[in-house]
C-alpha cells in the first residue's frame, strides 16, 4: 500500500498565503496598469504587463506546488530572480527588491523536510 503524502499545516499555510499573495499582486498589477495609462509614470510601460505575466505564472507554480511537483519550486525560485532583475533595472532600492526573496526562502525551508515527497 503507497504511503500517503501529509503537507502538513505549517506547508499549506504558507503555500495559501503566498497563493493569495499572488492573487492580490497580479489585481495590483492590472489595476495599476489600467489607472496609469496615458499618464506619466516612474516606470517604463512595460513593467506592469511584465510583472502581472509573472503573477500569473507564480499562481500556477504555486498550484503545481499543491500538487507535489518540483518542478514547480524551481520555476517559483526562477521568476523570483527574474523580478529581482527587474525591480534592480528600474530603480528599486536593493535593499527593497531583496524583500522578495523572503518568500521563497521560507517556502524552501518549509519544504525541506518533505522534499522527498514532490516529485
Amino acid at each position: 500500500m503507497a504511503k500517503s503524502k501529509e503537507r502538513g499545516a505549517w506547508l499549506t499555510i504558507w503555500l495559501s498565503f503566498i497563493l493569495i499573495s499572488g492573487i492580490f499582486s497580479l489585481v495590483s498589477f492590472i489595476l495599476t496598469g489600467i489607472s496609469s495609462a496615458g499618464f506619466p509614470s516612474q516606470f517604463p510601460a512595460w513593467v506592469y504587463p511584465v510583472l502581472g505575466f509573472i503573477s500569473i505564472l507564480n499562481i500556477i507554480f504555486i498550484i503545481f506546488l499543491f500538487f507535489w511537483k518540483k518542478w514547480a519550486f524551481y520555476a517559483f525560485l526562477t521568476s523570483v530572480i527574474v523580478v529581482f532583475a527587474i525591480n534592480t533595472y528600474i530603480g528599486i532600492p536593493i535593499y527593497v527588491a531583496l524583500l522578495g526573496f523572503i518568500g521563497v526562502v521560507v517556502l524552501y525551508f518549509s519544504m525541506r523536510s518533505r522534499w522527498k515527497l514532490f516529485d
